[in-house]
């Protein structure tokens, strides 16, 4: 009886949404709640600002005393990387970074010169090795990406490298990575398939990498990530001022709001304890 009812209720909303979809005035407003729904779970997921926020300062005060290889993806002028080598004087630890971006590069080589706990590679990681077209963005250099900005008047193109971490991996000896950290522009899912192998194998301790709209022009979804790394062992939380947060993803699915998130090893959590919120 109560299936039957439940089915009457959602032919009869079916009908009322396809009644209501003839309406401008309706769709219109149907358009103003949905952006303001989605206003408002994107505040929920992030604290809507680009720089280190408090919880991931104390994370990497954690972090840092774990980390002997720490590998740097989207590098971008090193803020990231100056925050963790902050107050760490052990010559053992190591960043490589990988930034493609002239500027940034530039920026790098002068920030860093003379730091050997810091190796800088001229290059992009993704999927698999190779080039790709790379659009440094003349007014925000600090933005520019593999993906084509909406005014590409405001744009460098040039090729740049593509390296994939697992054969990074293999040339360099990495037998585990203590911490890797991704910026990646939209792309950040396709470096992590690159680095499956390492990921698999749990070769990777801690894994921290940013979510947000540019991954629908990359083609890539949190959902597929969240699943590969789940299956590889690891458990994902939202980074935010108040410490990692454990988040009901199915509930959220694709929201597509500026976020940054981080994996660990489930054998590893007891590091983090502190940071939980």
């Amino acid at each position: 009886m109560v299936s039957q009812e439940a089915d009457m209720l959602q032919r009869y909303m079916d009908k009322l949404h396809r009644v209501m979809a003839q309406s401008k005035l309706c769709v219109g407003f149907a358009l103003k709640v949905r952006n303001q729904m989605q206003r408002i779970i994107a505040c929920s997921v992030g604290d809507g600002t680009r720089t280190i926020c408090s919880g991931e300062k104390e994370l990497l005060t954690v972090l840092r005393h774990h980390c002997r290889l720490v590998v740097d993806v989207g590098a971008n002028i090193g803020d990231w990387s100056a925050a963790l080598l902050q107050e760490t004087t052990s010559p053992e630890i190591k960043v490589y970074q990988y930034e493609p971006a002239r500027f940034a590069l530039k920026c790098l080589r002068e920030r860093f010169l003379g730091d050997d706990r810091v190796v800088i590679r001229d290059a992009a990681a993704g999927e698999r090795s190779g080039s790709m077209p790379f659009y440094e963005r003349i007014d925000c250099p600090t933005l520019s990406a593999l993906t084509s900005p909406s005014v590409p008047s405001n744009v460098e193109t040039y090729s740049v490298d593509i390296v994939c971490l697992d054969e990074e991996a293999d040339r360099l000896g990495w037998e585990q990575v203590d911490l890797l950290k991704i910026d990646a522009e939209g792309h950040d899912a396709g470096v992590i398939h690159g680095a499956t192998g390492l990921l698999r194998e749990k070769r990777v301790r801690f894994l921290q990498f940013e979510y947000n709209s540019s991954w629908v022009a990359a083609g890539y979804t949190l959902t597929n990530t969240r699943h590969f790394l789940e299956r590889a062992g690891y458990e994902l939380y939202l980074i935010q001022k108040a410490g990692l947060r454990k988040l009901n993803w199915d509930l959220y699915g694709e929201f597509f709001s500026y976020s940054n998130l981080f994996a660990i090893r489930k054998s590893d959590l007891s590091i983090v304890s502190e940071c939980l919120a």
